[in-house]
C-alpha cells in the first residue's frame, strides 16, 4: 500500500485513514471545487466509532436504509495485511450468526435423494491454505437444500453460510469418504444459508508489482522487512514522544502564596499577642505553658506548611514501567495528536487499575487525576484551594497537624486575653526609681 510516495504497509489504520483524508480525499474535494466540475469517481471516509460510542451507533443502525445483522470491530492499531485479519471481530446477535462452511456433495445412485454433504474449513499451512473436514455434515433441511437437491454441482466445491439449528436433524455416515446410508442421526445441525458470491481469483503479489511497473507513472516502493507486531506497536512511542501534561491549574500558583499570607499573619498574631502581655503583666501561666507552647507551634507551622507546598504529594511520575503497555485508545490519542477530550473516560484494566488519558500512564486502584494540579496521585482525599496542593495520604498528617495548629493558636490567644483581664500589672522596680533620684549630675574635684 502506497500514497503519495510513502509507503505504509507498517503504518497504523488510523495513520492510513488520516493520510487518505489529508493527501487524497479533501485535495480532490478542493480541486472539484474550484474548477467547479463534477466527477464520476467519488472518495468517501467510512466512519469509524469508539467502543463507548456503541449507543450511538446502534442509534443511527435503526434509522439506516438498509438492514444491518451485526457489529465490525476493527483493530486500528495493526499493520495493514492483505487477506484475513485475525485481530478483527464481526459480531451478530446469537440467532444471525452464520459461519462459513466449504461444501463437498457425496452422491450416491440417485443424485437427488442419496446426497451426503460434507463441511469443509481451511486452516493455514506452512506455505498455503489447507482444507479439512470438520467432522460435521449438513442437515438435510431448508429452502437451500431442496435447491441443492436440484442442482448438487452448482453447490459441490462452493463457500457457504450455515447456521446452527439446536431443533435440526443431522445424518452423520458410517463412511467419511463415498455415500453410504449407514449411520446415525444427531439432535442439532448446520443448515444451509446462502452460497458466497466470491470474486475471481487473487493475483500473486509479485504479479501486481511486476504489472504495476511497467506504467511509467508508478514507481514501486522497497520491500520492508517483516514487522514484529508487538515491537512496532510499543517501541514506536516512546516515553520523550508522550504529549505534554496539560497545564496546571491558576490556584496550583496562588495557592501557597495565600496560604503563606495567611499563616504568617496568624503566627505573628498567635505569638505577638502572648509575647506582649507578659512584658506587661505578671502571670506564671503565661510565661511558662502558654509562650512556650505558641512558640512551639509557630516554629511547628512553619514546617508543616512547607511540607505541604513543597513536600510530596503521591504524584505519579511516568516511567517505563507506569506507561507501558499503552492502551490502543490512548494510542490512537497520540498518534493523531489529540489531547484529552471531555467525552473520552479512562481505560480500565485489571486489578483495578486505570490509564489515564491525560497523564497517558496505569494508576492504581484509589489513585486520582487532579483537574487543578493536572495530574495523576495516589491516595486521593481532595485538592485544597488553600493551599493549592492535592491532599493524599502523603502529606494527610502535615495537613491534620497545621488545622490543629490554628485551634491551639487561637486557643492561646482567647487565655491571654482572660489572664490580661485577671492578672496584675507589672510595675517598675524600685531599685531603678531610686538609682535615678541619686545620679550625680556633675563631677566633684578635690
Amino acid at each position: 500500500m502506497c500514497m503519495c510516495g510513502e509507503d505504509l504497509t507498517h503504518r497504523t489504520l488510523l495513520y492510513r485513514l488520516q493520510k487518505a483524508l489529508s493527501d487524497v480525499i479533501l485535495p480532490k474535494e478542493q480541486l472539484l471545487a474550484l474548477r467547479e466540475s463534477s466527477d464520476n469517481v467519488q472518495l468517501m471516509l467510512k466512519d469509524f466509532f469508539e467502543l463507548w460510542q456503541l449507543g450511538d451507533v446502534t442509534a443511527i443502525a435503526a434509522e439506516l436504509p438498509h438492514g444491518t445483522d451485526g457489529l465490525v470491530f476493527t483493530p486500528v492499531m495493526v499493520p495493514y495485511a492483505p487477506g484475513t485479519c485475525p485481530a478483527l471481530l464481526k459480531w451478530k446477535p446469537a440467532e444471525m450468526n452464520t459461519v462459513d462452511f466449504k461444501l463437498q456433495v457425496i452422491q450416491g445412485g440417485d443424485m437427488k435423494k442419496n446426497i451426503h454433504v460434507k463441511l469443509l474449513v481451511g486452516f493455514k499451512g506452512k506455505e498455503t491454505w489447507q482444507v479439512k473436514h470438520t467432522g460435521h455434515w449438513l442437515a438435510k433441511m431448508g429452502d437451500m437444500f431442496k435447491k441443492l437437491r436440484e442442482d448438487p454441482t452448482a453447490f459441490d466445491g462452493k463457500i457457504a453460510e450455515c447456521k446452527w439449528h439446536a431443533s435440526a436433524k443431522t445424518f452423520t455416515p458410517s463412511d467419511q469418504l463415498k455415500f453410504t446410508v449407514n449411520g446415525s442421526w444427531e439432535d442439532g445441525g448446520w443448515v444451509l444459508q446462502r452460497l458466497r458470491e466470491l470474486p475471481g481469483p487473487v493475483p500473486d503479489v509479485a504479479e501486481v508489482r511486476e504489472m504495476l511497473s511497467r506504467l511509467s507513472c508508478f514507481s514501486p516502493p522497497p520491500l520492508r522487512r517483516s514487522y514484529d507486531l508487538v515491537d512496532e506497536l510499543q517501541q514506536d512511542i516512546e516515553l520523550r514522544d508522550l504529549p505534554a501534561f496539560p497545564a496546571k491549574g491558576s490556584n496550583y500558583y496562588w495557592g501557597p502564596w495565600l496560604a503563606l499570607a495567611v499563616v504568617s499573619a496568624f503566627i505573628l498574631e498567635a505569638v505577638g499577642i502572648p509575647t506582649l502581655a507578659s512584658q506587661s503583666y505578671k502571670s506564671d501561666v503565661l510565661e511558662l505553658v502558654i509562650l512556650p507552647v505558641v512558640w512551639i507551634a509557630a516554629f511547628t507551622a512553619v514546617v508543616v506548611l512547607v511540607s505541604i507546598v513543597f513536600g510530596e504529594t503521591g504524584e505519579i511520575r511516568r516511567s517505563d514501567a507506569v506507561c507501558y503497555p499503552i492502551p490502543d485508545r490512548a494510542r490512537a490519542l497520540i498518534l493523531l495528536g489529540r489531547g484529552k477530550s471531555d467525552d473520552l473516560p479512562n481505560i480500565g484494566g485489571l486489578n483495578g487499575e486505570s490509564y489515564c488519558t491525560r497523564c497517558f500512564l496505569w494508576r492504581s486502584e484509589g489513585a486520582h487525576h487532579c483537574s487543578t494540579c493536572q495530574r495523576c496521585v495516589t491516595g486521593f482525599d481532595h485538592h485544597c484551594s488553600f493551599f493549592g496542593r492535592c491532599i493524599t495520604r502523603h502529606n494527610m498528617c502535615s495537613f491534620r497537624t497545621i488545622i490543629a495548629l490554628f485551634f491551639v493558636g487561637a486557643a492561646a490567644q482567647i487565655l491571654t486575653l482572660l489572664i490580661i483581664n485577671t492578672a496584675p500589672a507589672r510595675t517598675p522596680a524600685p531599685y531603678a526609681a531610686s538609682s535615678l533620684m541619686m545620679e550625680p549630675v556633675g563631677r566633684y574635684y578635690n
